[in-house]
């Protein structure tokens, strides 16, 4: 709440004089003072308990850039194109690449790149696999997987459905899909995975394949 402030030049104009005319032995005598002055503030008003983007105006989606990495983050050592309506966000643990899907802030697409192998191929389907509460894959069936090429090279594609556990079985969605590429090259394990409600993935499979044949190595 902005308030008028006013003060009297006045009176402390007149008690000056005084003071001055004590400390000097002199008798009190009369002084010309200017009229009272009215103060208004400028600026906004203060807006206290507010949040950053309340009060600034910005929030985390103004840095984020709508056709490719996030400002100010680093380099993906390969480009792509993001699909229409979705959302380059701040590269994570673990997620080099990280997009926000369109239709939903839940929905969430992102690449991930492991050493050593990553650990193999039939255990992190299984790992995928098992954040949707399914059953584990036989290694025959992990072998029957379609694969795609991306980034020139094939990788498994796994499509599924179930209830979401999250990454630490802690969460529960249901009617949740997981789209995902698994692709193993030298010592690396590659992965991108698309994950979010059953229904908006299926709308954006399109686009995920799309997104899957932009991919470039880095200039």
């Amino acid at each position: 709440m902005q308030r008028r402030v006013k003060c009297s030049a006045r009176a402390a104009i007149v008690v000056g004089a005084m003071l001055s005319a004590a400390c000097s032995g002199q008798g009190p005598r009369e002084v010309e003072a200017a009229p009272a002055v009215e103060y208004e503030p400028v600026g906004k008003p203060v807006q206290w308990n507010a949040s950053d983007a309340q009060r600034f105006g910005v929030s985390a989606k103004d840095f984020a850039a709508p056709g490719g990495a996030p400002h100010g983050a680093a380099k993906a050592p390969y480009d792509y194109e993001l699909p229409a309506g979705w959302l380059a966000l701040q590269p994570a643990q673990f997620r080099e690449l990280n997009l926000r899907v369109a239709g939903a802030d839940n929905a969430e697409c992102y690449v991930t790149t492991l050493g050593g192998g990553g650990g193999g191929l039939a255990p992190n389907v299984n790992r995928w696999c098992g954040q949707l509460k399914r059953e584990p894959l036989s290694q025959a069936q992990i072998d029957a997987l379609p694969t795609v090429t991306w980034l020139g090279q094939p990788a498994v594609l796994l499509d599924i459905e179930g209830e979401w556990g999250g990454m630490s079985g802690d969460a529960s969605a249901k009617d949740w899909r997981l789209i995902g590429l698994l692709q193993v090259s030298g010592d690396k394990l590659r992965t991108l995975k698309m994950t979010g409600p059953r229904e908006l993935l299926g709308r954006e499979l399109e686009n995920f394949h799309k997104l899957v044949a932009s991919f470039r190595a880095g200039s």
